[in-house]
């Protein structure tokens, strides 16, 4: 990946396991990026990763994401479990998350969708 200045980006981090910033500087192989927290991380270029355009409801596919990397996965599925979207492809592959709460989801036409759709 090319990362150039200003570029949104998802960098690793202890605690919260990536964060999203904006590259500030690069030099001999190191980014710099100014986290949206306000805290300035520099990782080597290779452990920045290029962030997704915000979608608050995620995407139901994410074969349609326009970064499929590690931490826009776990973005997009964090935004889909926020509203319940607790199932989510990626191609042929189905995504479930455990809800930890009982969901109007499983009526006989969720039900019959999720069907046609894994088929």
């Amino acid at each position: 990946m090319t990362v150039s200045s200003g570029m949104p980006v998802w960098v690793p981090d202890a605690e919260e396991g990536f964060v999203e910033g904006t590259v500030s500087a690069i030099s001999a192989g190191k980014v710099t990026v100014k986290t949206k927290a306000g805290k300035d991380v520099t990782v080597n270029e290779a452990d920045a990763h290029s962030a997704n355009p915000v979608n608050i409801l995620g995407v139901e596919d994410m074969t349609g994401l326009l970064h499929l990397n590690e931490p826009g996965i776990l973005q997009n599925i964090n935004f889909r479990y926020e509203w319940d979207l607790v199932y989510t492809f990626v191609g042929q592959i189905l995504i479930a998350v455990n809800p930890f709460k009982r969901l109007n989801s499983y009526g006989k036409g969720m039900m019959e969708f999720t069907a046609m759709r894994i088929c």
